[in-house]
């Protein structure tokens, strides 16, 4: 694997984990932790947006596995909603929940992060082969 490959996979590694732990933490910690974690989660959406660019230019077609992040990432929307929802609408949220439910949904998409970067790492190796 060439050392641009390797560094743009890098680089989706560390947006990952960036952005899955503080979309984790932005549901389960205090709400005073909202927007500084919001802002930190956003940290890993640039840095998926800079590894896209490097793998751009490796000439490496990783569509699919960023389309495959984007929609996993998706899935916490609704415990977000639930959350939010509670502090403007008449109800009360079940921490319990909002617990179980993001660490449930947090090992979901963990799985498919690891799924791409073993996807990702393969098409490195395939294309420094060809």
């Amino acid at each position: 694997m060439n050392n641009l490959g390797l560094h743009a996979l890098r680089l989706y590694g560390l947006a990952y984990v960036f952005t899955v732990g503080f979309l984790t933490a932005i549901k389960i910690a205090p709400l005073w932790f909202f927007a500084p974690g919001l802002i930190l989660m956003h940290g890993g959406i640039i840095l998926f947006a800079v590894s896209r660019k490097t793998f751009a230019k490796t000439a490496i077609n990783v569509q699919s596995e960023y389309q495959r992040t984007y929609r996993s990432l998706a899935a916490f929307l609704p415990i977000l909603l639930y959350r939010l929802g509670s502090t403007v609408l008449p109800y009360d949220a079940n921490e319990r929940f909002i617990l179980i439910a993001t660490l449930t949904v947090a090992a979901f998409v963990s799985g498919i992060g690891v799924i791409n970067l073993f996807l990702l790492n393969k098409k490195c190796q395939k294309h420094v082969t060809h």
